[in-house]
């Protein structure tokens, strides 16, 4: 993974340390759990991560329901709006089709995927919109250390 290239935004340096760290080995090892890395050829485009989670869906007050999250996505900042042309024939687009697929081939798991994105993340908030995403305003995650309140996204197919 020394090949990715990414910015200092925040957002940026927290997951590729985390595809870089123990954070992928540990969620591979996890019962119903994948790391996926996309290249072509020899060249690393991006990966993802996803594992069970459980949120309150539909609603707020609903039960909780075991559904596959995204635990990490990430783009290297050298193909990034790639190839040119319609976006869903671009990398970025490319990964999210692949998780979905991933959770689609998973038949015990309900039929959506959940994230949580960085509010200052705008152009990931635009791709996760374009692609079907919407917020879940009930659920939010705080980091511990820097206070940075992630909303949730959900997709449902």
């Amino acid at each position: 993974m020394a090949r990715l290239q990414h910015t200092n935004d925040p957002w940026e340096t927290e997951v590729f340390a985390w595809i870089k760290g123990d954070g992928a080995p540990k969620l591979n090892a996890q019962k119903d759990s994948e790391v996926i890395v996309y290249a072509e050829g020899d060249e690393l485009i991006g990966f993802s991560g996803i594992g069970p989670y459980k949120v309150n869906w539909p609603e707020p007050d609903s039960d909780r329901v075991k559904h596959l999250h995204v635990i990490a996505v990430g783009l290297d900042q050298r193909y990034r709006r790639l190839p040119e042309g319609p976006r869903e024939q671009r990398y970025s687009w490319r990964i999210l089709e692949s998780i979905a697929a991933s959770v689609a081939s998973k038949p015990k798991f309900p039929r959506i995927v959940t994230l949580f994105v960085h509010p200052l993340n705008a152009r990931a908030i635009k791709l996760y919109c374009d692609y079907g995403f919407r917020f879940l305003p009930h659920q939010v995650y705080v980091d511990p250390e820097t206070r940075t309140e992630y909303p949730m996204m959900v997709y449902s197919f």
